[in-house]
């Protein structure tokens, strides 16, 4: 395939990522994508919302202000973590920790609210069940999870 054709290809959307013809496995139809998407809170104007009008619980590892919404279409989160944690690497993967504890645990939080999850210095030495535990008694503090 000549370049000419390979970028004609890729305006009119009949290539996939990989080089070959556009699938149904690829990138733009990948169900968790879509999930991060419908679910991840980045509004500037919602966040400044919920830090008006929110409530908050915090401990030693994590702050977490949340907001019910008028409108449910589910939980909307964003995750905070500030450059007293480290390095890039130290905060994505404390970010990447984060987001996996909550994905994992989904089902067990209330709906229909607004939350902003701020990671705080002493949890980036803990593991991904640590976060996890962690991550389940704030919301357990914050009375934002299901009685089941």
């Amino acid at each position: 395939m000549d370049l000419e054709s390979e970028c004609t290809q890729k305006r009119e959307g009949k290539s996939s990522p990989t080089g070959g013809e556009k699938t149904d496995n690829d990138f733009p139809h990948d169900p968790l994508v879509i999930m991060v998407r419908k679910t991840t809170l980045s509004s500037i104007r919602d966040l400044k919302r919920i830090y008006k009008h929110g409530s908050k619980v915090s401990n030693r590892y994590l702050t977490i202000k949340f907001l019910k919404k008028e409108n449910c279409g589910g939980n909307r989160i964003a995750f905070f973590v500030g450059g007293k944690i480290g390095k890039a690497v130290a905060r994505n993967r404390l970010k990447r920790l984060l987001r996996e504890a909550y994905r994992a645990n989904e089902e067990k939080f209330k709906k229909c609210y607004d939350l902003i999850v701020i990671a705080r210095q002493p949890l980036k030495e803990k593991t991904f069940e640590e976060v996890e535990q962690i991550l389940m008694s704030t919301f357990g503090e914050a009375n934002l999870l299901t009685r089941k």
